[in-house]
């Protein structure tokens, strides 16, 4: 099952297969960078409900906050996508307004959030004050990762996006799926381990592992990007 807009897939789902080979899976294993227990995770655009499965495969103990801001959406998701077994605490808003006004913070934070129209600036460019919101939801430790439309095709999307995490956070990689048009970038105050995330994959079933292990990271902390 495939939620579909004019971009692309949006959301997908299979009874069998958690993992896709796309950008889901690079989100959704950012939070396996870290050392750090991954015991709170939000999915801010949670659709329907991928990197959601996804993380409560990765993250089974942990508390995921879904937010979605399309109520035909999630009954959608509800109906045809299994939402309701994984478990979550969905809210129905704005994945901006919920970061402005909650109090509460995370140990994942998943930015899969997409424009109205297609290829317009992602809130993370449009708000000057978007970054410094994550970094104050955001727990010591914490990850905070991204989607991003294609690095070859969209190279000036990538390096502004960069550069505004880069003032943040003192740790960032790329991590691309092998398929599709889109890529992610994870960020922390603290470090982000490829080896560390490799090890952790190890341990987790061959379907899952099959996807996790064809991701690919690139650090780019130490990067001067261009656009």
């Amino acid at each position: 099952m495939r939620l579909l807009g004019s971009e692309g897939a949006f959301s997908y789902y299979h009874p069998k297969h958690v993992f896709t080979g796309f950008s889901w899976d690079a989100l959704s294993a950012a939070g396996l960078l870290t050392s750090k227990p991954i015991g709170d995770v939000v999915v801010l655009g949670l659709g329907g409900g991928t990197c959601a499965r996804q993380c409560r495969a990765l993250y089974p103990d942990a508390h995921i906050v879904g937010i979605e801001v399309d109520k035909n959406i999630l009954a959608l998701a509800r109906r045809e996508f299994h939402l309701d077994p994984l478990d979550l605490e969905v809210i129905l808003d704005s994945g901006q307004h919920f970061m402005r006004t909650t109090r509460r913070r995370f140990d994942l934070i998943i930015d899969d959030m997409w424009p109205e129209e297609p290829f317009k600036p992602k809130v993370i460019m449009a708000e000057r004050t978007w970054i410094e919101t994550i970094q104050t939801r955001l727990r010591t430790g914490g990850v905070y990762t991204i989607n991003l439309y294609d690095r070859d095709e969209h190279s000036e999307e990538m390096a502004n996006v960069y550069s505004i995490v880069r003032r943040r956070f003192a740790n960032v990689l790329e991590v691309r799926p092998p398929h599709g048009q889109t890529t992610t970038i994870a960020a922390s105050d603290s470090s982000l381990s490829p080896r560390f995330a490799r090890s952790r994959v190890a341990s987790f079933p061959r379907s899952h592992a099959l996807h996790l292990n064809q991701l690919a990271y690139c650090d780019l902390s130490n990067h001067s990007m261009k656009g």
